[in-house]
């Protein structure tokens, strides 16, 4: 037999031999579970592109990645990922380092990806919210994959023994939104999807008992969503004038409709809007050097859009909660607090972690880096709506012994006005609206 030496000494293997090889190296539960670097391991993919050639199309062309979307919001399980070969995790991001491997999967060679969305419950119109946001998140990292091609999409909403899509025969509508068409959870939360393009086979699925219910209009709104993701131009290639479903429409309203729900979370009460809110913070902040942020990298572009729609209220909201995050911030006590705080007496101290923050204030230690699991010790049951506001307008961030690198509150503002002034293409006096600041934020 022919020595390949891109194959190594698998080149000594007969075919229907290495096809077993390059199966059994598919990811399943035990393998994700072990602790010691051992099973079968996709590792091997990198050693030849010849290899990679041959393995690859055995190992993908069956494979199903599975996104199971549920309305809970719990610390390390924003997504929960499984795939038909027996693997299944537990996914806080699908980007960064935490990732294990599923922002760089060659999603255009899998054989579909199916997402599953459970229903929220309208008793806690926090879990719509949530949603919203862990579609919005899926559907930007998808787009942002698909310059190389995606497999089929298959998107179920489903419900569940705590909650349905339908609501005494009608179709659940938890929010009451003003200025949008969108009304019923299930559009909304299909509009999260609007900006995906480019799928070559896609089918949303809904309940029998929501489809009987569906007005005839929603039907026509339901095929439509479909036929946008099968699309063959990318997102921004369609512009219509006066046709709604172009995509200069669908971007626009996508952004007020993410300015909207943003707004919503500031008001809303329970557990899971609670948690939303810490989650919020605790990653507005990557946990690196370079503070970058992924938050105000989408407000950048919301902003930049041109969106007539979008002005200078919009950034007071921002820079509201923008405000209160620095002021929440459990890695910068003396910013936080102030010289005249008295630690025990607050309402969320809690135990150890208390102690130990209350430690570094008396000794007049401040951290100078940003750790997101701080966020999570020192609010283990979320922020509230009125610790939220609280500190929505704090005067601590006069404070000038502040000693975090976190960018100025001044300098957002300032950036917020120049990217509507660039957008529009107006001469707008940076900063001119700061002294609306504290009326706006009361």
């Amino acid at each position: 037999m022919v020595y390949d030496e891109g194959l190594g000494m698998l080149s000594r293997l007969p075919p229907e031999i290495r096809i077993h090889v390059w199966k059994y190296m598919i990811p399943n539960q035990n393998a994700a579970e072990a602790q010691a670097p051992r099973g079968p391991k996709l590792a091997l993919l990198r050693a030849s592109r010849q290899i990679y050639n041959e393995a690859s199309h055995h190992v993908y062309k069956s494979m199903t990645i599975h996104f199971e979307i549920s309305p809970a919001c719990e610390p390390g399980k924003w997504f929960t990922v499984s795939s038909n070969s027996g693997l299944r995790l537990h996914r806080e991001d699908l980007e960064g380092s935490t990732s294990q491997g599923f922002d760089n999967l060659p999603y255009r060679k899998l054989d579909s990806i199916q997402v599953s969305i459970e229903a929220p419950s309208a008793a806690d119109p926090g879990q719509i919210l949530c949603l919203w946001q862990k579609c919005f998140d899926l559907a930007s990292f998808l787009e942002a994959r698909n310059h190389d091609g995606l497999p089929r999409l298959e998107i179920y909403l489903k419900d569940t023994a705590m909650a349905s899509w339908c609501a005494r025969d009608q179709p659940q509508k938890t929010l009451q939104l003003k200025n949008f068409e969108i009304e019923e959870d299930w559009e909304l939360i299909l509009a999260a999807f609007q900006r995906l393009r480019q799928v070559p086979e896609a089918s949303i699925n809904v309940p029998d008992n929501l489809k009987q219910v569906l007005s005839q209009e929603s039907r026509h709104i339901l095929c439509c969503r479909k036929e946008l993701l099968t699309q063959k131009e990318a997102f921004g290639g369609t512009i219509e004038p006066d046709n709604p479903w172009s995509d200069d429409e669908l971007r626009e309203e996508q952004d007020r409709l993410y300015l909207a729900l943003e707004r919503e979370l500031d008001n809303q009460r329970g557990k899971t809007a609670d948690m939303l809110r810490l989650r919020r913070f605790a990653t507005w902040y990557e946990d690196e050097s370079d503070w970058s942020s992924r938050a105000e990298t989408v407000i950048e572009r919301i902003f930049r859009s041109g969106n007539e729609q979008i002005d200078e209220g919009d950034a007071i909201y921002v820079l509201g909660r923008y405000t209160a995050m620095r002021a929440l911030n459990p890695r910068s006590l003396v910013y936080q607090h102030g010289p005249s705080c008295r630690w025990r007496d607050v309402s969320w101290y809690s135990g150890g972690f208390g102690e130990r923050l209350l430690d570094a204030y008396e000794d007049g230690v401040v951290s100078d880096d940003w750790e997101q699991e701080a966020w999570y010790r020192c609010y283990p049951d979320g922020i509230s709506r009125s610790l939220f506001y609280k500190h929505y307008e704090s005067s601590w961030l006069e404070d000038p012994r502040e000693n975090v690198p976190l960018r100025d509150r001044q300098y957002l503002w300032d950036r917020l006005m120049l990217w509507l002034k660039e957008s529009r293409c107006e001469d707008l006096e940076l900063g001119e609206l700061a002294e609306a600041l504290d009326d706006g934020c009361a």
